[in-house]
């Protein structure tokens, strides 16, 4: 309710605007030429979107069957009374990603600024992998493309810790381990939102949850998620 109050105070301000230039004569346009404008400048928009999308669906799914292929599981324990010596030669890499995650690669913070650890992007999908990184203050932004974001690991400081994310088109996918204290606000203007066994989906969607321990823990994580054209989901993991 907060964000379509928000929009429409937003429309009143612009056609207050319009008005009051169109009567001293500064605007020639109408607003038959606004619309006129923004059918075309959405479509290609979309377009430039769905084509990104694919293309870092492909380089991601590679990524992923590349990760996975070198993947080896640990080796099976040795026999009663044989000596507990590991196998010559073995390796052993991280584990594969959750299951529903894009890829396997992270993305490095752009920035750090007013005590906020942040990510950003223009273009181009978005993996943050936050084992052993702070979640204080986590400040997550993108453009066009997907965010992926995974707590699994992540160093929570006593009392509230911060994480905001915002997104203008793509999906925005929360990876909250089991344990962890938290509470999420998601809204987007179009698309799906999945929250704490909750779904809403269609224009102007508003989903509130939290987990069963948050108010009584000593350390919890605030989410705010926010898109303008995508879906949201936040998953246990």
């Amino acid at each position: 309710m907060r964000n379509k109050t928000i929009i429409f105070g937003a429309i009143l301000v612009f056609l207050g605007i319009y008005l009051l230039g169109r009567s001293l004569g500064l605007f020639w346009f109408s607003i038959g030429d606004i619309f006129r404008m923004l059918i075309p400048l959405g479509l290609i928009v979309l377009g430039i979107w769905l084509i990104i999308r694919k293309r870092g669906q492909v380089a991601m799914s590679q990524a992923e069957t590349s990760y996975h292929a070198d993947f080896q599981p640990p080796p099976p324990p040795p026999p009663p009374g044989s000596p507990a010596a590991p196998a010559s030669g073995a390796t052993f890499t991280t584990p594969p990603p959750p299951p529903g995650s894009s890829a396997s690669f992270t993305e490095h913070p752009s920035g750090q600024a007013d005590g906020a650890l942040k990510y950003s992007k223009f273009l181009g999908d978005m993996v943050i992998d936050f084992k052993g990184i702070s979640l204080q203050n986590i400040e997550v932004s993108d453009g066009i493309g997907d965010i992926e974001m995974r707590l699994k690991g992540g160093v929570l400081s006593s009392g509230l810790n911060r994480l905001v994310i915002s997104g203008f088109i793509g999906d925005i996918r929360i990876f909250i381990p089991e344990g962890m204290a938290w509470f999420a606000h998601c809204s987007n203007f179009i698309g799906d939102v999945e929250l704490a066994e909750r779904r809403a989906s269609g224009f102007g969607n508003n989903l509130d949850g939290q987990s069963a321990n948050y108010e009584t823990a000593a350390e919890k994580v605030y989410i705010a998620a926010n898109s303008f054209i995508g879906d949201i989901k936040v998953i246990s993991w």
